[in-house]
């Protein structure tokens, strides 16, 4: 149930999804669904599975893999671009059979975070071995960790705020979101970049720097084909720290305006 009000909450832009996280969840995994039913798959936690294993083998075969040939770089990408879209089929196969529980979201969300624990700590050292720098390896394994830590207190958030929802504790208002996010931008004008026309621009493209899942999945992919995941790590830092920045400074915002609740 809670899994069907999520899902009514994306649709309205409650809770917002990257481009490519879209793009793969809503219309490319739903092309996996026929072929993963026609091999015989009647559980969704099997495909959860899949996609974890799949996550995992891309992280070993960081470790062994020969990265100097585009072939096996290509291969890796693919391994890891079929886990993502995976890990979007698992829920449209739960809706198919209508078999959502919440043991599979549980499975789902922890397994998730154990394979980006695995990929960025792998990218990391990996980067480390073929550029001698040891902070490429601690930039992996904060990325990896921090990325864990995010996701999961905003899940657990976001779990009790749509329980809040089924119990009718919280009423939804649409200009919420709307007035929130001016009053983030406001503030980012003000106290970060100082003032004038292009230093609005610049606070609104805060909001366009979300490192969802879909991008720890889609910077692997292309930093690994074109072979240079050292400047993946360093983009992603300060990407995941300019996020950080617009996360606080919308909580600013919201104690401002007295507003405060779960962010969504």
């Amino acid at each position: 149930m809670i899994a069907i009000e999520q899902e009514k909450l994306h649709k309205k832009g409650r809770i917002p999804d990257s481009l490519y996280s879209y793009i793969t969840s809503q219309y490319i995994s739903k092309l996996f669904v026929p072929v993963i039913l026609r091999l015989g798959i009647k559980n969704p936690n099997t495909v959860t599975l899949f996609s974890f294993l799949m996550v995992l083998a891309a992280s070993i075969l960081l470790f062994f893999m020969n990265l100097n040939s585009i072939v096996n770089r290509v291969i890796l990408a693919v391994v890891i671009e079929l886990s993502f879209i995976l890990d979007c089929a698992d829920g449209q196969v739960a809706r198919v059979l209508d078999k959502i529980s919440i043991f599979g979201g549980w499975l789902d969300r922890y397994l998730d975070r154990i394979g980006e624990m695995a990929l960025y700590t792998a990218i990391g050292w990996i980067s480390w071995v073929r550029y001698g720098d040891f902070t490429y390896f601690i930039l992996g394994v904060l990325l990896g960790f921090m990325f864990t830590y995010y996701s999961l207190s905003y899940s657990i958030k976001d779990s009790i705020f749509l329980e809040d929802i089924l119990n009718g504790r919280i009423n939804i208002k649409e200009k919420n979101s709307k007035t929130d996010k001016k009053s983030a931008e406001k503030v980012l004008g003000k106290t970060l970049l100082g003032k004038g026309r292009f230093v609005k621009v610049l606070s609104k493209l805060f909001f366009f720097l979300n490192i969802g899942m879909g991008e720890r999945y889609l910077y692997p992919i292309f930093f690994i084909i074109i072979d240079r995941l050292d400047i993946m790590l360093i983009i992603m830092s300060i990407l995941f720290t300019m996020r950080t920045i617009n996360k606080n400074l919308l909580l600013f915002s919201r104690i401002k305006n007295n507003r405060i609740g779960v962010d969504i």
